[in-house]
């Protein structure tokens, strides 16, 4: 089942997800008796793909590890005020062994699951998570050359920990990026090794056959140069890991997609190892914090880069929309949603939740929905299953002065798919904008009708003074509009 270009993906909290179905039918639901109801409200939303965040067995050590972990203590208050230990469970990228974790069911229940998707033409992405293992993993006591250990360069004590193996004590590192302290639920995987690299591939290639694609976590780390920043080990071939492993795969499912989370200006070059996808981080950094022209900027690329970028405002790891980017939030989702490549959204994201969830919860915290961003996601989710965005053609528009400067705000880009059109422009500036924006309008139409699908307003205009002279675009702070050119 090929996927549809441009992709639209929803990440859901695979235990918080079922435990809030389990309270509002009134009795337990596991992945392989989701009700087909709720399958079918992700296909009238236009959901291609729905990525099940931490469906694996996670670590039992693990969950001790989270509830005295001072850092993350404070994130738990954060999110819940008062909490007890119950409320707090081990980390969704603490694995054990890449099986459905018991509280969901079984893999049995995931392939009813996927199945259940499928009816709907739903795709089902999982986690994959290459770096590191669960400290408790049954593989340290199976193959702890998997792992590095023993002669390691010595950092902080709290990077290391110990374990009896075959009346063999080894000290063995946990995972880690080279920037922050390790993840002391984990053990690092020794990448430096052939041998390795060919188990680690084995084992994602049997995750792979649950699913239509992997969201790969952290997959730079696993790069030779960044390992051998991080850990001071050459691999042992001039080879890499992702692109043999992900060929393997793509051999027999040609159609299966990976997804780089990735960071460090490296997206381009996991693109080169074979993903189909990586995090557009760049873009979330120049919504948020930079100017409209950074914006711009990024969004020059060209198009082999961009159509494989992942377009996002929220995830797991980002703090909550609405609360990272306040009156911005709609116009950022407006851009993220109808720009070339796949778009990510997060559970929680359509009601306007504030609140970021750690992904050590064993609940939810009292988050009240804002139906002001209901209704805005009503009406971008029902735009975009336009097949204009998938099949269509999009460019750049050069946007000019209308008399004053505030014109740098303003993004504008237009898609055509035949005789259709399209002209989204967006107002990322705080002050009113005003700008003439250079679409390109059907020449053989005197007049053309601009409808707009965020005020339900329509404009006309002449055609060819609109190709010469280019059209006026007035927008307040943050708002946007989103032509169809009838």
């Amino acid at each position: 089942m090929p996927w549809r270009k441009n992709p639209v993906i929803y990440e859901i909290n695979t235990r918080l997800w079922l435990k809030d179905l389990s309270l509002q039918y009134g009795k337990p639901i596991h992945l392989g008796t989701v009700p087909l109801s709720e399958l079918e409200q992700f296909a009238n939303n236009g959901i291609d793909a729905i990525w099940l965040m931490g469906a694996w067995n996670r670590s039992l050590e693990g969950i001790e590890i989270a509830r005295r972990h001072s850092g993350l203590q404070e994130e738990y208050t954060k999110a819940l005020g008062r909490w007890k230990k119950e409320d707090i469970g081990a980390s969704p990228y603490a694995i054990r062994v890449y099986e459905v974790n018991q509280e969901f069911g079984n893999d049995h229940a995931l392939a009813i699951f996927r199945s259940n998707l499928h009816e709907f033409d739903i795709k089902l992405i999982l986690d994959f998570v290459p770096n590191h293992m669960a400290v408790d993993t049954p593989l340290l006591y199976k193959h702890p050359d998997l792992f590095l250990h023993d002669t390691l360069p010595r950092t902080e004590p709290k990077d290391y920990f110990q374990r009896n193996v075959r009346e063999k004590t080894y000290t063995f590192a946990h995972g880690k990026d080279p920037y922050f302290s390790s993840w002391t639920d984990t053990v690092q995987v020794d990448y430096s090794k052939v041998s390795t690299r060919e188990f680690m591939a084995n084992l994602m290639y049997e995750a792979s056959s649950h699913c239509d694609g992997l969201r790969c976590d952290m997959a730079q780390l696993i790069t030779p140069d960044v390992f051998k920043k991080t850990w001071g080990k050459d691999f042992d071939k001039d080879e890499t890991f992702w692109k043999p492993a992900i060929q393997k795969i793509k051999s027999e499912m040609p159609d299966f997609v990976f997804m780089a989370e990735v960071y460090w200006g490296l997206e381009r070059e996991l693109q080169q190892e074979g993903f189909d996808f990586t995090y557009d981080k760049p873009l979330y950094d120049r919504l948020r914090y930079s100017t409209p022209d950074d914006v711009r900027s990024h969004l020059e690329a060209d198009l082999s880069y961009q159509n494989k970028l992942v377009r996002f405002i929220e995830n797991h790891d980002e703090e909550r929309a609405a609360t990272a980017f306040h009156d911005k939030a709609k116009a950022a989702a407006l851009v993220a949603a109808t720009i070339p490549g796949a778009t990510l959204f997060h559970e929680g994201q359509f009601e306007g939740k504030s609140i970021k969830i750690p992904i050590q919860l064993t609940r939810k915290p009292a988050d009240p929905v804002n139906h002001d961003t209901i209704h805005f996601y009503q009406t971008l989710l029902k735009e975009i299953k336009d097949d204009i965005y998938h099949k269509g053609d999009w460019k750049l528009l050069e946007v000019s002065s209308a008399g004053e400067d505030t014109y740098h705000n303003i993004i504008a880009y237009q898609w055509t798919m035949q005789d259709r059109n399209k002209i989204i422009a967006v107002n990322l500036g705080d002050q009113e904008a005003h700008a003439y924006i250079r679409p390109s309008l059907p020449s053989d139409k005197n007049e053309c009708i601009l409808f707009d699908h965020m005020t339900n307003k329509r404009y006309e205009r002449e055609a060819s003074e609109v190709n010469t002279k280019g059209l006026f675009i007035k927008l307040a702070p943050y708002q946007a509009h989103l032509f169809d050119v009838r």
